[in-house]
């Protein structure tokens, strides 16, 4: 059963996430912040990161997939119950995720049924391709990326921050581009989709 819960801010609907995913009381959650390294992510993110899950009982491992072995990558991917891949510059993460391998080892997961949650990049990786999303994200930050296909764990384009801060002007610029040629499927900082197989939800308001 695939099962996506791609969203903003997750700190915001975290709650939600527990209801749509069930018990969280510990189980394990891979944390992935690799794409908030491109536009200067600190120590503080990755915190504030890990206490939304902790609150829901989650036992965290990190792992930026930039600077970790295959080895390393592959076994935390495996080894926990839930990847979540943390917002920042979707050109980067794409990058990285490519460079390592990550990608597929990831799409293996989720199509196996693991859980996943993706926060703002992390949510726009899953769709087929991330072009759409360059009036958001600085496409330079990837300098090594050449084919911007994505995940393609669905078949629709997720565009977080909708109407919403920081990134009001970006995200209408985006949704009227792309209105007639692409399904893209919008959220403000509030809300979340749910992907359940081939069920999908939008949450929040």
């Amino acid at each position: 059963m695939k099962k996506l819960f791609l969203t903003s801010v997750f700190a915001k609907t975290a709650k939600e996430f527990k209801k749509f995913y069930g018990e969280t009381n510990g189980k394990s959650a891979v944390l992935i912040p690799t794409a908030a390294k491109a536009e200067g992510g600190s120590s503080i993110y990755i915190r504030k990161q890990r206490r939304v899950l902790e609150k829901l009982g989650l036992n965290i491992c990190l792992l930026d997939i930039s600077v970790a072995e295959s080895n390393e990558i592959t076994a935390k991917l495996f080894n926990s119950d839930i990847i979540y891949i943390g917002g920042g510059n979707t050109f980067y993460l794409l990058q990285e995720l490519k460079r390592s391998g990550a990608d597929k080892l990831i799409k293996e997961q989720v199509l196996l049924g693991k859980a996943y949650i993706g926060e703002s990049a992390g949510a726009v990786i899953v769709a087929p391709s991330i072009t759409y999303i360059e009036d958001m994200d600085d496409r330079a930050a990837a300098p090594d990326l050449s084919d911007c296909s994505a995940l393609g764990l669905v078949d629709f384009y997720p565009l977080p921050h909708m109407n919403s801060f920081p990134f009001k002007k970006a995200s209408r610029k985006i949704a009227g581009k792309y209105s007639n040629s692409l399904p893209i499927k919008a959220m403000t900082n509030n809300q979340a989709i749910c992907v359940c197989n081939n069920e999908i939800k939008i949450i929040g308001k």
